[in-house]
């Protein structure tokens, strides 16, 4: 379906929801007004994804840059201007919308399924907003611009790692890597991430890896990036090293719901193979176990080292903080 260029433009607004915390989203932004960029698909019919409005090209106009709930026209990947218009003769279009957006168009959109499928390595943070109707303005009624609600869709981790006293401290030395290798209920990590557009919560996880590496913060005001876990040498403070966004589980009590490898190059560790850390989730505030789907939920995962114990606890927060675990490693 061609543009009408210079007709009546196609504008939307984003709420916030669940997405008032918005690290990891935040990337290198921390501030409540951060631009998301997001590839926003745009049909004429409901349920119906095939002949986007304007072309099915997304590097060159299948992107909206929402800023707070100001009405947003659609952009290129570079947020320059390039709208899409009302086709003739249609009144109302339908929209979805999917995060993160790249000039790559990482998302895979099945036209004949209305799926949509992410390739995620533990950085990113997957959110999607179902359909909004935006109407265009005719005849004197106003119109309608539509809102896009952005959920997130994995589980975050946030890792601290601390020592029990000087002595375990200097035992222990270094932490050089973190890395997810299971998760309840799968065969494996995930990696690839399935939604359906009419239904965002109609969700399905594969594409297994042996891991998903920790990600690195980049400062003290846990802005978050892509890149990897650094090494850090540990102290008797607690310290927050990294973050790693993966498929929620549903939690259960007397259950592990996710396990760690932790790598030291210490005398402690056997063959200098990786230590593994199991942990369950607990509930903010208290020792009750957390039960229920994790999806759209943070965890605090604090791992304590002793000259004899690992142990590590971890607190979910729905992220929405829900709680912190920590566990004690020999």
């Amino acid at each position: 379906m061609g543009d009408v260029t210079g007709g009546d433009e196609i504008k939307l607004t984003m709420n916030r929801l669940d997405v008032g915390t918005r690290a990891p989203y935040l990337a290198t932004t921390p501030t409540e007004d951060a631009a998301l960029l997001a590839r926003v698909l745009c049909f004429t019919a409901p349920g119906t994804f095939k002949g986007e409005v304007g072309g099915e090209d997304a590097a060159t106009n299948g992107y909206m840059n929402f800023i707070s709930n100001g009405a947003t026209g659609f952009c290129n990947v570079t947020t320059a201007a390039t709208p899409k218009y009302f086709p003739s003769g249609v009144d109302s279009v339908y929209l979805y919308g999917l995060y993160p957006a790249t000039e790559d168009d990482v998302w895979a959109v099945d036209t004949n399924t209305g799926n949509a499928s992410f390739v995620f390595d533990g950085s990113q943070d997957i959110m999607a907003a179902p359909m909004a109707m935006t109407v265009k303005e005719k005849g004197g009624n106003g119109g309608q611009v539509g809102a896009l609600n952005f959920r997130h869709k994995l589980t975050k981790i946030d890792v601290s790692v601390k020592a029990v006293d000087t002595v375990s401290a200097n035992a222990w030395g270094e932490i050089t890597a973190i890395s997810l290798i299971d998760a309840l209920g799968f065969d494996s990590v995930m990696s690839m991430i399935t939604l359906n557009l009419a239904d965002t919560n109609q969700i399905t996880f594969s594409q297994g890896v042996d891991s998903l590496a920790l990600r690195a913060y980049n400062s003290e005001d846990d802005i978050y990036t892509d890149d990897s876990f650094k090494a850090v040498r540990l102290t008797t403070t607690a310290t927050k090293v990294g973050y790693i966004l993966c498929q929620p589980v549903v939690a259960a009590v007397d259950q592990d719901e996710y396990t760690l490898d932790v790598i030291a190059p210490s005398v402690l560790v056997e063959d200098g193979q990786p230590k593994v850390v199991p942990f369950s989730l607990l509930k903010e505030g208290n020792a009750e176990e957390f039960t229920g789907n994790t999806a759209g939920k943070a965890f605090n995962l604090v791992l304590t080292f002793s000259a004899q114990q690992i142990t590590a606890t971890a607190t979910v927060a729905e992220w929405d903080e829900q709680g912190t675990t920590e566990i004690t490693i020999d």
